[in-house]
This record gives C-alpha cells, structure tokens and sequence, in this order.
C-alpha cells in the first residue's frame, strides 16, 4: 500500500467505524470541511475513499452506483500565501 494512504488514514477516523453501506456524501464532505491539511493530503484522502468503495464493490459489499459518490467530495482550497 502507498506510504501516503497509511498517513491519510487517520485522518479519515470518524469514518472508520461507519459500515461502508452507510456513508454518505454529507459525512465523508464533513471530515473534509473539518480538514486543516493541505489540498495535495485531501486528495490522498479522497482517493484512499476511492480505493475502499471500489474494494467493497469487487467484494460485493455495496452496489457500484454507492461508490460514485466519492466523486463528488470537494477538498477546501489552499489560502493564499502573502
């Protein structure tokens, strides 16, 4: 696994208890809005989501329209720098 999924997990903490069936975008967006990280760290964590939904759609865990969802989070934008 890549080194900087293992950084960006536990980031993700309030979600890691929370049966995959019943995340949902307004929870996942949550954690996001809450992030204090940079976008570049919020993109890992995005696309670590990404790679646990498709994982739960190969093991038939979720059905394939469930895991479109994280397409849909939106990292905050980096404050410029003066």
């Amino acid at each position: 696994m890549d080194v900087h999924y293992v950084r960006v997990w536990p980031l993700l903490e309030e979600l890691h208890d929370v049966p995959m069936r019943d995340l949902t975008l307004s929870r996942m967006q949550a954690v996001f809005d809450r992030c204090d990280r940079a976008q570049g760290t919020q993109k890992y964590m995005k696309m670590l989501l990404g790679r646990l939904f498709d994982y739960a759609v190969k093991h038939e865990m979720i059905r394939p329209e469930k895991a479109a969802i994280v397409s849909y989070i939106t990292e905050k934008k980096e404050k410029k720098r003066e």
